[in-house]
């Protein structure tokens, strides 16, 4: 069972073990559902009559609500094990009654299936789905994305195989075995189960890799028709992703790679998805096979190919006609336990469980550590923009059965580090018009704007801030002198979405040249004005359903369809001409005049730069008792931005009747991880990214046991 932390956390968990809605909540209290919905998402906090009465309604202990301390409700997990076996099960597609015969998603192969791909189309959706850019909030809460290979065995490989409705499923797949067919897909499925079914009996043991994003909006929608859900689970070619110049794709094929890394081509889900007043998660399955007959007792089925898993249920068709789908399954820790796809905490977003899972690139088995560190090199060399920007946390972890084996967060600089430290000297001013401005800390960079010519749109777009004539955009390119040319000489691009788009190198710009990195960054990533925006709309159009090129030759046909003549041209102007010019100019051995340089990059620097308030240290969720002095211990995790020095200065208060807070004084603080305590503030050093340390609070003046108190950073302080 997941760990409930806060507050609200713990009230949403309560709420639906003891089988309520939040309108049912919110009726026994006498109070809105939109409150109740504050007090789960934290958002307001009750008063104390309300605590205890909430308490009393859902039947747990008043110390586990207000603290997280005492004795854990749990649901009858036998109950609801009963009853998701009683409900769930797989439907698959009739073959249509014309005979036709589909032998495979095409989607399947527009895609090359490895680590790489994943990572990429994961991590990306996951972004477009942010909780702060998807409802136009401000959050300083990042999308969270942990990788999870899990290898399943003994008895929890019984366990999940029989929530599988493994032995139903068997028989679609001895069906595609026997067919003589030699499509492509039905012999990829055909191997695939072949070595799914090896290693169940010779290992004893099964591989899923499972993908949770935290802070995104999760599959909402309806079962059917139009939305997150229906995007992802049901149909093709499908993205469901707004008009928003700065989203990472736009096709909806990038999810076929889930289905390409299964052995037997199935996809489980599991999902929490952000809706007012909702309160459960829902779990669904597709598989993707081919058109396939099925013969059992002397009579043989056809089946036109997918299947999907859930909670089967009696719909009628459009002419009254009865037949059986499976829908989401709906708020059942049972089965979620069962299937390997419980949720760490209460944040909105989706789990993705791949099962059967392998790496469709390798030549032989590889160690789930090994795939660990790939993902996490690919992680950090396609997202570390958005790492960096504090928009995106990503950690890998391995384990067998419910056993962690070994986690990491994902650390760009260990993996980048020349992009990186280019980045951080822009962000933190330490830039020159050339390569021989000295820093504190780190080689040379130098920073310059390269132009981009974006030509007229013969489409209007969907914002009437994107100028449909053509205008020309500003980039930002900086440039970092190396020591050696060893893997250097490279130019990493990317736009609003902060995911690398395309990587060019090395590069030769004449003899004598020295060794260099290079970013260039572009679109929204630059600025939000609307040659930006029209830049960010234009590089997006042109890119192709991969997300990993800015395509001139050829275009794309959007690229074709919606823009004037000579797209192709400004690209290999802007990609080839002007970026290697300003970069051949930096690195070339003679020195050169650079007269009007420096007023180009006050210029960039002034217009440019994002005028929002920059990234600065925030709380992460802090844990408190009450000691036996009835006073308050709390530890505060602080994540911090490390291309800096800070000091903080916490503060606490008390909640009261009302809601609001009251100070209460801080009698002592404690270093635990990577800060100084320094008087009543807090100083974190440069180069940590998280800080942790322990305050101990004056009596309160209220038992402490029945107050609950909030911790806040009252400063934050560059150093």
């Amino acid at each position: 069972m997941e760990d409930v932390g806060s507050f609200g956390e713990r009230l949403k968990y309560a709420i639906s073990i003891r089988d309520l809605t939040q309108s049912d909540l919110a009726e026994e209290l006498d109070l809105s559902q939109s409150t109740v919905s504050d007090y789960v998402r934290g958002e307001k906090h009750p008063r104390q009559d309300k605590l205890k009465r909430l308490s009393q309604v859902l039947d747990v202990e008043p110390k586990w609500l207000f603290l997280g301390e005492g004795q854990k409700p749990y649901p009858d997990m036998s109950k609801l094990r009963s009853e998701y076996q009683d409900e769930t099960g797989w439907q698959f597609r009739k073959a249509p009654i014309d005979g036709g015969r589909d032998y495979g998603n095409a989607n399947l192969f527009s895609f090359d299936p490895d680590i790489d791909t994943v990572v990429r189309e994961t991590a990306q959706n996951a972004k477009d789905q942010a909780l702060s850019d998807v409802l136009d909030r401000d959050s300083d809460k990042p999308v969270r994305l942990v990788y999870k290979l899990i290898t399943l065995r003994e008895d929890a490989l019984e366990t999940f195989l029989d929530a599988l409705n493994w032995e139903d499923l068997k028989p679609h797949y001895e069906a595609i075995v026997r067919a003589e067919n030699n499509q492509k897909t039905l012999q990829r499925i055909k191997q695939g189960f072949k070595r799914f079914q090896k290693r169940i009996e010779e290992k004893k043991e099964i591989r899923l890799l499972r993908i949770d994003d935290y802070n995104t909006t999760g599959l909402t929608g309806e079962e059917h028709g139009e939305g997150h859900f229906t995007a992802l689970c049901r149909n093709n070619l499908d993205s469901h992703k707004g008009s928003g110049t700065s989203r990472g794709g736009t096709y909806g094929l990038g999810k076929a790679s889930l289905w390409l890394c299964s052995d037997i081509s199935i996809v489980l889900f599991n999902s929490e998805p952000y809706t007012a007043g909702s309160d459960g998660r829902r779990v669904f399955g597709r598989s993707e096979m081919t058109w396939h007959e099925v013969r059992q007792n002397g009579e043989a089925d056809s089946y036109a190919g997918p299947g999907w898993f859930g909670k089967l249920v009696s719909r009628e068709d459009e002419e009254g006609r009865s037949q059986e789908l499976a829908e989401s399954y709906w708020d059942n820790p049972a089965i979620t336990e069962d299937l390997s796809l419980e949720r760490q905490d209460g944040a909105p977003g989706s789990s993705i469980l791949i099962v059967g899972f392998e790496n469709p690139a390798s030549d032989g088995e590889e160690t789930m550590s090994a795939i660990a560190d790939e993902i996490e090199e690919k992680a950090a060399e396609h997202f570390w923009p958005a790492i960096e920007e504090n928009d995106l946390e990503v950690e890998v972890e391995v384990y067998e059965n419910d056993r962690r084996i070994r986690g990491s967060e994902v650390q760009p600089e260990n993996h980048v580090p020349n992009y990186v430290d280019a980045y951080r000297a822009f962000i933190n001013g330490e830039t020159g018009d050339d390569l021989t401005v000295e820093r504190d800390e780190g080689r040379p960079v130098a920073a310059r704007t390269v132009e981009l010519e974006i030509p007229g749109r013969d489409v209007p777009p969907d914002d009437p801030d994107i100028p449909t004539e053509s205008v020309t955009h500003e980039a930002l390119l900086l440039v970092r002198s190396e020591r050696e040319s060893e893997g250097k000489n490279y130019v990493s691009f990317f736009r609003g979405a902060r995911m690398i788009v395309k990587e060019d190198g090395p590069l030769t710009l004449g003899v004598g040249s020295d060794p260099f990195s290079a970013v260039v960054v572009c679109g929204e990533a630059v600025g939000d004005t609307p040659s930006a925006k029209a830049a960010e709309l234009f590089l997006q159009t042109c890119e192709p359903p991969s997300h990993d090129d800015w395509c001139r030759r050829p275009l794309t046909q959007a690229t074709k369809d919606l823009y004037e003549p000579g797209a192709g041209r400004r690209l290999k102007e802007f990609l080839v001409d002007r970026v290697r010019s300003e970069i051949r100019e930096l690195v070339r051995p003679l020195p050169e005049d650079f007269e009007d340089g420096p007023d180009d990059l006050k210029r960039l620097l002034r217009l440019d730069v994002p005028s929002s308030t920059p990234a600065r240290p925030t709380l992460s969720q802090p844990r408190g008792k009450v000691n036996d002095n009835g006073v308050w211990e709390v530890e505060v995790p602080v994540k911090s931005v490390s291309q800096s020095a800070w000091r903080i200065t916490p503060a606490v208060t008390v909640v009261g009747e009302t809601g609001r807070g009251a100070r209460l004084d801080i009698s002592s603080m404690k270093s635990i991880d990577n800060c100084e305590v320094k008087g009543k503030d807090i100083f974190i050093p440069r180069g940590n990214r998280r800080a942790k340390f322990e305050i101990t609070t004056v009596k309160p003046p209220i038992p402490a046991g029945e107050s609950t108190i909030n911790v806040s950073l009252k400063e934050t302080n560059k150093q």
